[in-house]
C-alpha cells in the first residue's frame, strides 16, 4: 500500500546535519582507537593461546610417553621404547622453540624446574630399560641363565640316573620360577631356596659320589644365585618404576601450572578489553546525551511530529521486545541442541568404552579357558608320574621282601654246610689222633725191636734195620700226623673266619634291605607330594572356571550398559528433533514480528521524509536466512568483531606428530578442574600378584 505525509526532513535537516557531523567525528576517532587497542591485545592473546596449545601438547606426549613405558616393561616391546624416545626428543624441540619465543609472562614460567623434573623422568626410564634388558626373556638375561641351569640339573638328573623324586624337585624349582614371573613378590624366591636345600640334603642323605653331589650342587647353587639376582633386578626395577610416576607426575604439574597461568593472563587481557569497550560505549553515550541537549531545542517546534515519531516507537519498542523475546528463545533452543548433542557424544564414548570391557573380558576368558586346559593336562601328566611312582614303590617292597627270603634261604644252607664241614673236621680230627697212637706204638715197637736186635748181637743186625726203618716209617707218619693236624687246625680257622664273614654279609643284606625300605617309604612320600600337587591343579582348574563365569557376568552387565547407551541415544535423537520443531517455530514467530516490524519502519520513513512509499512483505526464507547468520551474545562474554576476532584453538597449527593415536591413558591427576580432556588422564597402578594380565605377558 502506498502512503503521502508531509516532510519533516526539509525543517530538521539543517538543524541536525552539524550535530550529526560532530558526533560522526568524535565516534570515529573513539571507534579507531578502540580497535587498534583491541587489535593489539588480540595479538598477545594469540600468541598466548598457541603457548597454551604447546604446553598441552607437552603435557599429553608426556602421557603418551607414560604409557609407552607400561608397554615396554611389560612386553618388553623395543617399539615401545622407541616411541618413548621419539616422544621425548619432540618435547624437547618443543620446549626449546617455547623458550626462544618471547611472551610476557615468561619471568613467570618456573624452566629450570620443568626441565629438571623432565630431564629425571627421561633419565629414571634409562635405568628401567637397563633393568628390564637385564631381566630380558627366556633366551637372555638372566630368564636366560635361569633355563640354562635349570637345563644343567636336568642333564645330571638324566645322566646320574638320579630318579624321578629329583626331577619332580626341578619342576618344583621351574614353578616357583614362574610364580615369580607372574607375581614378582619374595615368598616365591624363598620357596626356591626352600626346595634347593632339601634337594642337596637329599643327596647328601642318599650317599651318591662325591663328584655326582659336587656337579649337582653346583648347578643347584647357580640356579639359586641367579634366582636372587633376578628379584633383586625386580626390586630395583620396582624402585625406579615409582621414581618415574612421581617424575612425570611432578612435570605434568607445573605444566598444568604454566597453562594456568596462561588462562589467567588471558582472562586479564579480556578483562582489559572489556573495560576500553565499557569506555567507548560511555562516550559513545555521551555524545547521545549531547545531541539529545541539541534536539530538546527543537522539542517545541517539532512536538506534534515527534509525538507521531513517539507513537511509532513505542509500537517499535514493543514489537523489538517481542522479537528480542523470540531471539532468546531460539537461543535457548540452540543451547538445548548443543546439550543434547553433548549428551549423544558421551553415550556414544560410554558404548566404544564398554565394547573395549567386553574385548577385554572376552580375552581374559579365552585365556582363562587355554590356562586351563594346560592345568588340565599338567594333572594328567602328574598323576601319571604319580602311577609310575607308586608302582615303582610296590617293585621295591617286592624286590625288599625277595631280598629277605634269598638272605634266610642262603643262611639256613651255609649253616648247614658249615655244620658238615664242623663235623668232617671233627671226625679227621679224632683219625689223626688214632693214627698219633699208632705212630706212638710204632716207635715203641721200633724202640723194643731195636733193643732186642742189640741183645741178639750178630743176630739181630738184619732185625735191627728192619726195626730201623719201621721207626723212620713211625717218624715220618707221625710227621704226617702233625701237617694233618696243622692242616685241621687251619681249616677250623677258616671256617671260622667264612662264618664271621658270612655273617657279616648276611648284615650287609639286611642293610641293603632296610636301604631298600627306605627308598621305598621315600617313593611314596613323593607320590603324596605329587598328588598334592594334582589336588592344587585341579582347584587352580576350577578358580579359573569361576573367574570365566565372572568374566561372562561383566560381559552380559557389559551388554547391559550397551542397551541403556543405545536407550539414551534414542531418547536425545527425540529430544533433538522436538527441539528443532520448537526453533522452527520461533523462527515463524520472529519472521512475523519482523514483518511486523518492517512495515512500522516504513510508517516512520514516511513520516520523516514523506512522499509516497511502498510497504513490502519480507519473505519467510529470507528472514530465516538472515536469522541463521546472526550470532547470538549472552551476558559477561566477550564477542569481539569480525575486524579484530580472536583466533580459536583451530586456527593454530598443529604440532602433534601423526604417530599419536587415540587411546585411554591411565591415571595421573594434573588438575582437579581441567577444562581440557588432555590434562584429565587418568593412570591404573601396576598390576597386582593377582592380576591374570601377566599371564599374557610371560
Amino acid at each position: 500500500m502506498s502512503k503521502t505525509k508531509l516532510s519533516m526532513s526539509k525543517k530538521t535537516i539543517l538543524s541536525f546535519l552539524g550535530i550529526f557531523l560532530m558526533f560522526g567525528i568524535g565516534l570515529g576517532i573513539t571507534i579507531y582507537s578502540f580497535n587498534g587497542l583491541v587489535d593489539s591485545l588480540t595479538d598477545t592473546i594469540n600468541k598466548d593461546l598457541e603457548k597454551k596449545d604447546s604446553f598441552r601438547i607437552v603435557a599429553k606426549n608426556i602421557v603418551e610417553q607414560i604409557s609407552y613405558e607400561k608397554e615396554f616393561v611389560i612386553t618388553k616391546d623395543e617399539f615401545a621404547a622407541e616411541q618413548f624416545h621419539e616422544f621425548s626428543s619432540y618435547n624437547d624441540k618443543l620446549l626449546n622453540k617455547i623458550k626462544e619465543t618471547k611472551f610476557d609472562f615468561a619471568a613467570e614460567v618456573d624452566w629450570p624446574a620443568i626441565d629438571k623434573a623432565y630431564l629425571a623422568y627421561k633419565d629414571n626410564f634409562k635405568e628401567i630399560a637397563r633393568h628390564t634388558k637385564i631381566e630380558d626373556d627366556s633366551k637372555d638375561g638372566l630368564r636366560g641363565e635361569l633355563r640354562s641351569y635349570a637345563r644343567n640339573i636336568e642333564e645330571h638328573i638324566k645322566n646320574y640316573n638320579l630318579g624321578d623324586s629329583f626331577m619332580v624337585s626341578l619342576l618344583s624349582l621351574r614353578r616357583y620360577e614362574k610364580d615369580f614371573l607372574l607375581r614378582r613378590t619374595e615368598k616365591y624366591v624363598k620357596r626356591a631356596m626352600a626346595e634347593s636345600q632339601r634337594i642337596k640334603d637329599e643327596l647328601v642323605k642318599r650317599n651318591y659320589k662325591k663328584y655326582i653331589v659336587d656337579d649337582f650342587n653346583k648347578s643347584i647353587d647357580g640356579y639359586v644365585s641367579t634366582f636372587k639376582k633376578l628379584y633383586d633386578n625386580q626390586l630395583e626395577l620396582n624402585r625406579h618404576m615409582k621414581l618415574s610416576q612421581e617424575y612425570a607426575g611432578k612435570t605434568i604439574v607445573l605444566i598444568d601450572g604454566v597453562v594456568n597461568l596462561v588462562d589467567k593472563r588471558i582472562e586479564e587481557k579480556v578483562a582489559g578489553i572489556k573495560v576500553k569497550e565499557n569506555q567507548v560505549t560511555y562516550t559513545v553515550l555521551g555524545l547521545f546525551g549531547v545531541i539529545a541537549l541539541f534536539a530538546f531545542g527543537f522539542q517545541y517546534n517539532f512536538s506534534k511530529s515527534i509525538k507521531a515519531i513517539v507513537d511509532l516507537s513505542m509500537r517499535l519498542r514493543e514489537s523489538s521486545q517481542v522479537t528480542a523475546k523470540s531471539s532468546t528463545n531460539m537461543s535457548m533452543a540452540s543451547s538445548k541442541v548443543s546439550s543434547s548433542v553433548t549428551e549423544q557424544a558421551s553415550a556414544i564414548q560410554e558404548t566404544v568404552a564398554t565394547l573395549n570391557e567386553i574385548s577385554a573380558m572376552v580375552n581374559k576368558s579365552v585365556e582363562s579357558a587355554r590356562t586351563s586346559t594346560e592345568k588340565a593336562d599338567e594333572s594328567q601328566k602328574v598323576a601319571q608320574e604319580g602311577k609310575l611312582a607308586v608302582n615303582d614303590m610296590v617293585n621295591a617292597i617286592d624286590q625288599i621282601n625277595g631280598n629277605n627270603e634269598d638272605i634266610m634261604k642262603e643262611m639256613s644252607r651255609s649253616n648247614e654246610e658249615i655244620v658238615k664241614i664242623v663235623d668232617v673236621i671233627k671226625e679227621i680230627s679224632e683219625k689223626t689222633n688214632v693214627i698219633n697212637d699208632i705212630v706212638f706204638q710204632t716207635k715203641l715197637l721200633s724202640f723194643n725191636a731195636s733193643v732186642e736186635a742189640a741183645r741178639a748181637g750178630e743176630h739181630g743186625k738184619g732185625f735191627a734195620v728192619v726195626a730201623e726203618e719201621v721207626g723212620n716209617l713211625a717218624q715220618m707218619s707221625g710227621n704226617a700226623a702233625l701237617e694233618i693236624e696243622d692242616l685241621l687246625g687251619g681249616s677250623i680257622k677258616k671256617v671260622q673266619s667264612i662264618v664271621e664273614e658270612t655273617q657279616r654279609n648276611v648284615e650287609s643284606l639286611i642293610k641293603d634291605a632296610k636301604s631298600s625300605v627306605e627308598r621305598g617309604v621315600d617313593v611314596s612320600e613323593s607320590c603324596g607330594r605329587i598328588l598334592d600337587q594334582v589336588v592344587g591343579n585341579v582347584e587352580a582348574v576350577t578358580k579359573l572356571m569361576a573367574e570365566i563365569s565372572t568374566a561372562s557376568q561383566e560381559q552380559a552387565e557389559g551388554i547391559n550398559n550397551i542397551t541403556v547407551a543405545m536407550n539414551q541415544l534414542d531418547e536425545v535423537t527425540h529430544s533433538n528433533s522436538t527441539i528443532a520443531q520448537e526453533t522452527s517455530g520461533f523462527a515463524d514467530s520472529l519472521s512475523e514480528q519482523t514483518t511486523i516490524l518492517n512495515n512500522i519502519v516504513e510508517e516512520l520513513e514516511s513520516e520523516v521524509l514523506g512522499g509516497k512509499v511502498h510497504v513490502s512483505q519480507v519473505s519467510k526464507d529470507d528472514l530465516i536466512d538472515s536469522i541463521g547468520t546472526t550470532s547470538f551474545e549472552t551476558e559477561d562474554t566477550y564477542q569481539p568483531t569480525a575486524s579484530h576476532s580472536v583466533k580459536t584453538e583451530e586456527d593454530f597449527p598443529s604440532f602433534e606428530p601423526e604417530i599419536v593415536e587415540e587411546d585411554s591413558y591411565e591415571q595421573v591427576a594434573i588438575a582437579e578442574t581441567a577444562d581440557d580432556p588432555v590434562m584429565e588422564v587418568s593412570s591404573e597402578e601396576y598390576p597386582s600378584e593377582d592380576d591374570d594380565r601377566f599371564d599374557k605377558a610371560v
